[in-house]
């Protein structure tokens, strides 16, 4: 039986911008680059997997505009099966990249996502139904997310801000597999993570409510790794970055790949974390399972 992936989750469009300069200057014009893509945590996740191949289908809301219907015709063409509901107008997000490509400073303009109901994500019962995995993250509505939650299906959250993280709290026990960063952690484990001892120990508490896998990234310092009552640590490689944003939708994407693919997921997840910050796009466009598979060799040797 082909293994098919459900997302559940945002599409935006992205504007970014980063300094010339090699310090960004706060309060003060800086002199850079900006540019536009599509954007979305749940939009990257499916655009990543279509690119490597994999049956995904993306439920989502989109602006009923030009923004909007250049976005579905992308994801289509990238092999994403879409069902949206129509917005008044698309979601925009804007970031400030420093001098190393990191987000400085981002807004979101995500008022559409509300358009995105349980009544219109539980009336694609089939393709629900027929999915090996779930997807959501944490643009959506908590009552999304609780309907969501009821699937007997594994459910894969990936946490997108501080301020959204609060909606899972009372699902972790039906989380199969969980991404987060050390401030989303600190933020649900409500202490601050000042070192790896500390985050370590964030995730041994995220097991212990009930989630069956973590994934805890450190961006630099590679990720923790938290299954069966277990904590390991894995660096990523040293690499130059075009742009670290998309990277953890990218490295999400990868654990999925692994998992349907009988190969590391941490492995295959920072893979693909690294190919997406050899690209400015939040999605690399020149992603294929073929790259992927190579790198995720190269980690193994």
């Amino acid at each position: 039986m082909e293994q098919k992936v459900v997302v559940i989750g945002a599409t935006n469009i992205d504007l970014i911008g980063y300094p010339h300069e090699e310090q960004l200057v706060s309060q003060d014009s800086n002199i850079g680059t900006v540019y536009k893509v599509f954007g979305g945590v749940g939009r990257n996740i499916a655009e990543n997997l279509g690119l490597l191949g994999q049956h995904v289908s993306f439920i989502t809301v989109v602006g009923d505009d030009v923004d909007g219907e250049a976005c579905m015709q992308d994801l289509k063409a990238n092999h994403v099966h879409v069902e949206a509901i129509k917005a008044p107008k698309s979601s925009y997000y804007m970031a400030v990249l420093d001098e190393n490509r990191d987000m400085a400073v981002a807004i979101n303009d995500m008022e559409s996502i509300e358009a995105l109901t349980p009544s219109f994500v539980m009336s694609h019962k089939a393709l629900l139904e027929e999915a090996t995995i779930v997807v959501l993250e944490t643009n959506v509505a908590e009552d999304v997310i609780e309907a969501v939650m009821k699937l007997e299906k594994p459910i894969y959250v990936d946490v997108i801000s501080i301020p959204k993280t609060f909606k899972i709290k009372d699902h972790l026990a039906r989380i199969h597999t969980l991404k987060l960063n050390r401030y989303e952690a600190a933020a649900l484990y409500d202490k601050r993570l000042s070192n790896q001892a500390k985050a370590k120990d964030a995730v041994h508490w995220l097991l212990e409510q009930g989630v069956k896998r973590v994934f805890l990234t450190l961006g630099k310092e590679g990720v923790l790794i938290g299954e069966n009552n277990q904590v390991r640590h894995m660096m990523s490689k040293t690499q130059e970055v075009m742009s670290a944003t998309g990277a953890g939708d990218a490295f999400i994407a990868g654990v999925i790949y692994g998992d349907l693919n009988k190969f590391s997921p941490v492995i295959s997840g920072l893979s693909m974390a690294g190919l997406a910050l050899d690209s400015l796009a939040s999605v690399n466009p020149n992603i294929t399972a073929k790259k992927l598979d190579e790198l995720i060799k190269e980690y193994i040797l």
